[in-house]
């Protein structure tokens, strides 16, 4: 992953046998930033704000930069061959485009010119290990260049990040992982009654109906629609997905080893989630002789 020593990851890549058996897992979870909307933090409730904050960040060069191949920006909040994943229909909305430019001037327009008489916000972290650090502090950057404006970074323990989410954190960066195999999965969060400082009355109501539909078909379409109203509101910004390379034998197989479309596997489940071995089989023995 992106933190193994570039030493390993250079010996696996100049021997033929362990490249060949080195696959992508399947990414199940998000890196985003989110911003309270609930009117505890007067600027953070405009969206023009928001959307400002989010055009400065040049997102797939910093994910790239970062990550060194270990990770992909994200558009939206769901990961790459989830149900639901619309990378399509989220990529060009007005958040997702980077223009430093158009940033400033809706910052401008929203009463801060230059970053003038902006709130000096804390971006809080839930981030005990510093994985997401250096991207968060490329974001504080691009801020300061772009828009003039400052934010104090603070990294916190899972316990102190969810026990201030709701009151205390005007922007915040997280992890999430799903839970179960649906896009509510990732949506319910910014539900209002959710654990996350987001208030929308209007997309609680919208997504309550779409999400209590029997037909599979409708519901699906009705949630891609409010993945869509929920950011292109600003109510959080899709950061990126890490994954991991696994190495396995090569005469491991079976259903689970398969990559899907976008050339993962899945090596394993997510927390509660059932595991993939439970579908490995041992294949051809001899299958190395033909790697080297």
């Amino acid at each position: 992953g992106s933190t193994t020593p570039a030493a390993e990851i250079a010996l696996v890549n100049a021997n033929p046998v362990l490249r060949a058996e080195s696959h992508p897992s399947l990414p199940t979870n998000t890196d985003y930033m989110g911003f309270n909307t609930t009117g505890k933090f007067e600027a953070l409730d405009n969206r023009d704000v928001r959307v400002a904050l989010c055009k400065a960040i040049d997102k797939a060069n910093l994910v790239g930069e970062i990550f060194q191949g270990f990770s992909y920006p994200t558009y939206g909040i769901l990961p790459k061959g989830f149900p639901g994943y619309n990378e399509e229909g989220l990529i060009n909305l007005e958040p997702n485009v980077y223009d430093p430019e158009a940033a400033k001037q809706l910052l401008s327009k929203a009463g801060y010119p230059d970053g003038k008489g902006f709130p000096k916000y804390e971006m809080w972290i839930r981030d005990p290990k510093g994985k997401l650090l250096p991207l968060c502090q490329a974001i504080q950057a691009r801020w300061k260049e772009h828009l003039g404006i400052e934010v104090e970074l603070r990294p916190t323990d899972f316990q102190t990040f969810t026990s201030n989410l709701k009151e205390n954190e005007p922007i915040y960066v997280v992890n999430y992982s799903q839970d179960y195999f649906d896009p509510a999965t990732f949506l319910n969060i910014f539900r209002s009654t959710g654990r996350h400082p987001h208030s929308d009355p209007d997309w609680d109501e919208f997504y309550g109906e779409i999400n209590a539909l029997l037909d599979p078909e409708k519901r699906s379409a009705g949630l891609k629609e409010a993945e869509i109203r929920l950011f292109q509101d600003a109510a959080f910004y899709g950061l990126h997905c890490p994954f991991n390379i696994a190495l396995w034998p090569c005469n491991k197989a079976g259903e689970w080893v398969e990559p899907n479309k976008d050339g993962y596997s899945f090596v394993n489940g997510a927390p509660g989630m059932f595991h993939a071995f439970e579908k490995w089989y041992w294949s051809n023995s001899d299958c190395r002789s033909q790697l080297k």
